[in-house]
């Protein structure tokens, strides 16, 4: 939220800027104010444009994690049940085992 506060600071920024140099320009203001305005005209566009382009790629780059957080968690779940389906097997060759020992309870 706050990097687009920023960029719109910034966006406006230039917008008035922009307009006070073309004022300046028909009211016949010494070149070196025409020119300092529009360099900061330009350096607030260029900052707000790299801004946006990086909230648009940390946007996209959030996505992709949620996305990926997503798969890691139904696959966690399927390791889990693959490791319930293991135990349970795995009990109940154990009992298979007992079974053909004749093992008596112990007291």
């Amino acid at each position: 939220m706050r990097d687009k506060l920023i960029a719109a600071t910034l966006l406006i920024i230039m917008v008035l800027n922009f307009f006070d140099v073309l004022t300046d320009i028909h009211l016949g203001v010494p070149q070196w104010h025409i020119f300092s305005e529009g360099l900061i005209v330009v350096i607030s566009a260029a900052c707000a444009i790299y801004l946006i382009s990086d909230i648009r790629a940390r946007t996209a780059n959030i996505n992709a994690l949620k996305q990926e957080l997503v798969h890691s968690k139904k696959e966690l779940k399927n390791i889990s049940q693959a490791m319930m389906d293991a135990r349970h097997e795995y009990s109940g060759v154990i009992q298979t085992q007992f079974s053909q020992w004749t093992l008596t309870r112990s007291k």
